[in-house]
């Protein structure tokens, strides 16, 4: 069954936000923010978040003990607002992935080689950057949370595209697009529980981001 935000949601995932970020002491250093490539910004019409989303969700992150803390905490949120508003998708889903992807570990790599926050496979994010126009320098850039964010919702978005739906398309981004099209054909049918944990994720920081 459909939740209430999932319903307002509809079949594709959409924010129109500007991050309002409260500037903190930490030391650490920022993450480089890589300049807009080339790329048509996909519109957004529905679903907005608070333009102060950004500071509402972060206290859950630092409660969560995640290793992205301070002043790099304070740049992925804005290189997630940035990159979702971009691509039309909502900033909260991209969270969502992340933490089920890696737990905001951005320097993750899995058995099957995807890597970084979003868990990307290189060969996926070299097709991806050389349509962004982004030189590919090394397979490490997936180690960047900024690189992997801007890829990562460009593919999610790619695949919202391609399938039309919102659900079909988190679990291509999961378990690849060529095992949703073989379910499909086969089962008449995708098996939803990836999907259903990331919408558990969205539900719980829509929550903190409308309280």
């Amino acid at each position: 069954m459909l939740t209430p935000v999932r319903l307002l949601a509809g079949a594709s995932v959409l924010g129109a936000v500007v991050v309002a970020l409260l500037a903190l002491s930490d030391p650490a250093p920022r993450f480089v923010e890589l300049p807009l490539a080339s790329a048509t910004p996909a519109s957004s019409t529905a679903d907005p978040k608070p333009a102060d989303w950004a500071g509402r969700v972060r206290p859950r992150l630092e409660a969560m003990r995640i290793p992205i803390r301070g002043k790099n905490l304070e740049a992925l949120l804005r290189s997630v607002d940035r990159n979702a508003r971009r691509f039309g998708i909502d900033p909260l889903a991209v969270l969502a992935i992340i933490e089920i992807e890696s737990e905001f570990d951005p320097m993750a790599v899995s058995p099957r080689g995807a890597m970084g926050l979003m868990q990307l496979r290189a060969d996926t994010a070299r097709e991806l950057a050389d349509d962004l126009g982004i030189p590919w320098l090394s397979d490490d850039m997936l180690l960047d949370p900024d690189v992997n964010v801007l890829l990562g919702t460009f593919y999610l978005s790619r695949l919202i595209e391609r399938f039309g739906d919102l659900d079909e398309a988190l679990t291509a981004f999961h378990d690849g697009p060529g095992r949703v099209e073989i379910s499909k054909i086969q089962a008449g049918s995708v098996q939803l529980e990836y999907a259903n944990r990331v919408w558990d994720a969205i539900v719980h920081f829509t929550v903190r981001a409308i309280a």
